[in-house]
């Protein structure tokens, strides 16, 4: 269940890129600060309502990852208000 976060940001919409190294991109938008998979513990089971973020599920977060934000328009939040960017992956280790 990927998730994104932006800290400071509480209203308004941006648009985001995930990318990682292994080759999934996600591009979405980011709605009062929050933006997250609909997989695994979040499925809504509508089928064909999968979230562009459910790309990157179950990959590993061993790898670089480069997050590109930017304002939709004018009454997108600032990207100055931004305190912090937290991005989380599950991924199941397999040994």
């Amino acid at each position: 269940m990927p998730l994104l976060l932006l800290a400071g940001i509480d209203t308004g919409t941006l648009k985001a890129r995930v990318t990682l190294a292994s080759g999934p991109a996600a591009s979405f938008s980011i709605v009062n600060g929050l933006a997250m998979s609909n997989r695994l513990h979040f499925a809504d089971g509508i089928a064909g309502s999968s979230h562009p973020l459910n790309l990157l599920a179950n990959q590993s977060p061993s790898q670089n990852v480069e997050v590109e934000i930017q304002k939709v328009g004018a009454a997108s939040p600032l990207l100055e208000d931004i305190r912090d960017i937290i991005l989380w992956l599950e991924y199941e280790h397999l040994t």
